[in-house]
């Protein structure tokens, strides 16, 4: 179905770990009140890379004995006691994931780093300072 940003009751359970860092990224409140999550705004999320990753995330992949699963998933517990920099470092390791902030938005990309910086050298960004979370 359709999702919508802001619009709780659109969501479904995923265990897709780019879409389980979305939601962290914008937080998760009850009647107001903070549950857990960063807080920021859709307006800060680079949408393109994080549909990429997303897309990554759900690749099939063949299995030996037959039949396929998606190339990344996530199925673990964060402590909201934790910084935000831990439980998000969390979430990338079950996706091999960077999150980098740069001009203002959240890049996610799932995958080999030797894959990002290729993504980096090729798309000719290479002298754009990059933030790691």
């Amino acid at each position: 179905g359709t999702h919508r940003i802001g619009t709780e009751t659109t969501y479904a359970w995923s265990d897709n770990p780019a879409l389980c860092l979305l939601d962290y990224m914008l937080g998760h409140s009850d009647n107001g009140e903070r549950i857990y999550g960063k807080f920021i705004g859709s307006s800060l999320i680079d949408w393109a890379s994080w549909v990429a990753a997303i897309n990554v995330c759900e690749e099939a992949v063949a299995l030996d004995a037959g039949g396929t699963e998606s190339r990344y998933t996530c199925n673990g517990v964060i402590n909201t006691s934790n910084t935000h920099k831990i439980n998000i470092k969390k979430i990338l390791t079950s996706m091999a994931g960077e999150l980098m902030f740069q001009n203002g938005k959240w890049f996610l990309y799932a995958g080999e780093r030797l894959n990002l910086v290729m993504r980096i050298i090729l798309s000719g960004q290479l002298h754009m300072k990059l933030k790691r979370v």
